[in-house]
């Protein structure tokens, strides 16, 4: 389980990330809206913030947000135990950057259960 205050979840192709408030916790978006992030996901600069997808201007597909979401998720059980080493960084290597139009027309559902 992660305790958290707030859960931000956004979606689109582009960053879209003004109006959220980032300047009170220390965060500013390059000027595409982008979050900078490290290899693992986390915000640099930040030791409690993270990102996925579109938001991080890196792997602007349906597939790379998912499998960034993994990375996060990972990291973020990873940071809660003493498992702190277990902490892995993202590869965008085997991420095809398939045109959005056929991305589009290709997907899958996913499901969450606690």
């Amino acid at each position: 389980m992660i305790e958290t205050e707030q859960v931000i979840l956004a979606v689109g192709r582009t960053p879209a990330t003004a109006g959220l408030g980032l300047d009170a916790i220390g965060i500013t978006p390059d000027g595409t809206g982008a979050l900078a992030v490290d290899p693992r996901c986390q915000v640099e600069g930040q030791t409690h913030v993270w990102a996925a997808g579109d938001v991080t201007g890196t792997a602007p597909y349906t597939h790379g947000a998912n499998y960034q979401a993994q990375v996060v998720t990972h990291n973020l059980l990873a940071a809660t135990g003493s498992r702190t080493t277990a902490r892995s960084p993202a590869s965008f290597t085997p991420i095809p950057p398939w045109p959005a139009s056929e991305c589009q027309q290709s997907g899958h559902a996913m499901t969450a259960s606690t």
